[in-house]
């Protein structure tokens, strides 16, 4: 049985500072040595190796030797892998002796079962560049640690990609496994790779062809969700299966066969996608496909490091933003992206709040393409929330209808769905996770800043982001500028959400007045806009008029229903603002002052 952790690595900059620890979770890192390897996968025509569950790897070495082994697959529990391995050596260079110990090696013994009289072939090949270090404590050697760089021919190209392993020896312990685990996740947040090499090359050479491909890879992501948890009547694992298979570049014939449909309804789901994408499926299964149990906060203390906290609450804020951004990128009506906005205003806040403190760590244009996607999420927030509102107060009108009100946001709902796409596929936007990633998977990179309390930032963070809030200029008890109070409470809002690891009981007193006055902000903002864009709608014919558009020779045809409908979100306008006079009046009196420096004395 082998037993390792195998750990995916963002690229060769964190790789290579991971290749220079002289310890490892207490234990010293030995010097190590580099080898070439190639490694060539076999099986059947019809895999008949894979479908029993393993898969068989011959290993060339430096030497010209090689060592064939049968592993099993499957057997991760998050970093940690169980795999039965049997293995023999053969050395190709003694033509007379090699067949005789390959056929007497109990690789070839177990093969036999799933081979019968099938020919083996070559399934593809990679190289990979690895240096192996050993991890001892004293004389006991715990662990073989390989950092490996691993080259994968795809057509006419070449996918590389990194992995740290580290596979448990005799004198090792599981105790000893869990605590390197913990190092590296504790450490450098490197993510457990659950695939094999063999199972992650694989997925690389056989990804849909783009001529072929009708998915991105987040509706591919959640179609395969489907699947997962569609378990009952399967009725909407089927369709997935046949959306999936139609992706890999089946044909219609052999989609139906595989999700058991018939020809005629696979070319119904195809085409019903084409239109629709994933809103073919109820919102309740995609609400499932893509939930996730919140990640746990971070160990942190108000006596830690300002560099070593920075560092895990803007993992845990970077983490918690890319799932979000799975439902952003669907953008499926009734799923506002609120979950993604508050994610990036989440991470935007931590970088400005830490940014002052760790100068040498975060860069300056570090919130470019965040404050990009936030203007984004916005818009499309927006846009979407009057839809929504619009709907309902149709709906309940038997006499009212406003169709051509609803087209003109239909129109501009697909217009913000394409350009949040655009740039979720960006450079920008890739480059700004690749950039966190390699930031944050360096402590070396943050221990140029002097070392500083947190507890010492976190008043100082807090009174500034009041401050920020209660500069608003207010007339009649609310905020004049309901837009503009809405980003300062979101702040405020998103630094409490990141500090509750510390603050405790007391971000949630301090959240709760705030989070009033967010909901009474938004509301207002939501109405005000509203008015705005039915005015425009009845004048220009259109959601978004510039200020080069040309106003309407006659009233829309819906005018009489949309001048309803203006009257009504009037009303409730002035309602809203009244409502908000009150909710502001709790964070703008003195005793909110006062809980906001009982909680950080007591720091």
């Amino acid at each position: 049985m082998e037993i390792e952790a195998k750990f995916n690595v963002p690229n060769a900059t964190v790789l290579a500072q991971l290749n220079t620890l002289p310890k490892l979770a207490g234990f010293s890192v030995l010097p190590g040595k580099v080898k070439n390897l190639r490694d060539c996968y076999l099986d059947t025509a019809n895999r008949r190796i894979f479908q029993h569950g393993y898969v068989l790897r011959r290993r060339r070495q430096a030497d010209g030797d090689w060592v064939i082994s049968l592993k099993s697959l499957g057997g991760a529990e998050g970093a940690i892998h169980r795999r039965e391995e049997v293995e023999t050596k053969v050395i190709p260079q003694l033509k007379d002796q090699a067949p005789e110990t390959w056929q007497q090696s109990d690789v070839y013994a177990q093969l036999q079962s799933m081979l019968g009289d099938a020919t083996l072939n070559i399934l593809f090949c990679l190289t990979q560049t690895r240096t192996v270090h050993r991890l001892a404590d004293a004389e006991r050697v715990v662990a073989e640690y390989s950092l490996d760089e691993v080259h994968v021919p795809v057509n006419d190209a070449e996918i590389v990609f990194y992995e740290v392993e580290v596979e448990l020896k005799k004198q090792g312990t599981e105790d000893d496994l869990r605590a390197i685990v913990r190092f590296f996740q504790e450490n450098y947040f490197l993510q457990p790779e659950l695939r094999s090499k063999f199972e992650r090359a694989w997925d690389y050479i056989n990804a849909p062809a783009s001529k072929n491909a009708i998915l991105t890879d987040a509706e591919r992501h959640v179609l395969r969700r489907i699947t997962e948890i569609d378990t009952g009547t399967n009725t909407y694992s089927r369709r997935a299966q046949a959306l999936l298979a139609i992706d890999e570049g089946v044909s219609g014939a052999k989609a139906a066969f595989l999700s058991d449909l018939s020809e005629r309804q696979v070319r119904h789901w195809r085409s019903e996608f084409k239109k629709d994408g994933v809103r073919i499926f109820p919102e309740r299964v995609l609400e499932k496909a893509m939930h996730r149990e919140p990640l746990p906060l971070p160990a942190i203390t108000g006596a830690d490091n300002t560099t070593d906290v920075a560092r895990k609450l803007l993992w845990h804020a970077l983490q918690d933003f890319r799932h979000a951004e799975l439902g952003a990128r669907l953008m499926f009506k009734s799923a506002l992206p609120d979950e993604m906005l508050f994610a990036a205003r989440k991470l935007a806040t931590a970088i400005r709040d830490f940014a002052a403190f760790t100068p040498d760590a975060i860069p300056d244009d570090a919130l470019d393409p965040l404050d990009a996607l936030t203007d984004l999420l916005i818009e499309a927030r927006n846009t979407l929330a009057l839809m929504e509102r619009t709907e309902s107060f149709f709906a309940g009108s038997k006499s009212l209808t406003a169709a051509g009100f609803a087209r003109a946001g239909e129109t501009l709902f697909h217009r913000h769905r394409a350009n949040l796409r655009a740039f979720f596929d960006g450079d920008a936007y890739r480059q700004m996770h690749n950039r966190l990633d390699t930031l944050l998977q360096l402590p070396d990179a943050w221990r140029q800043t002097p070392p500083t309390p947190v507890r010492l930032v976190i008043p100082i963070v807090l009174y500034l982001r009041l401050a920020d809030v209660l500069s608003q200029p207010v007339a009649d008890g609310a905020p004049e500028d309901p837009a503009e109070a809405l980003a300062q409470t979101a702040q405020f809002n998103a630094s409490l959400a990141m500090f509750e690891p510390i603050l405790g009981r007391d971000m949630a007193r301090l959240a709760k007045p705030l989070r009033a006055a967010d909901a009474g902000l938004q509301e207002l903002f939501d109405l005000s806009l509203a008015e705005a864009t039915l005015n425009n709608y009845r004048k220009f014919g259109q959601w978004d008029a510039g200020t080069d558009a040309e106003p309407l020779a006659e009233p829309p045809a819906d005018d009489a229903a949309v001048e309803a409908y203006l009257a009504t979100v009037t009303a409730e306008r002035a309602h809203a603002r009244d409502a908000l006079a009150t909710a502001w009046a709790a964070i703008a009196a003195e005793k909110y002052w006062h809980k906001v420096g009982n909680a950080v004395k007591r720091l």
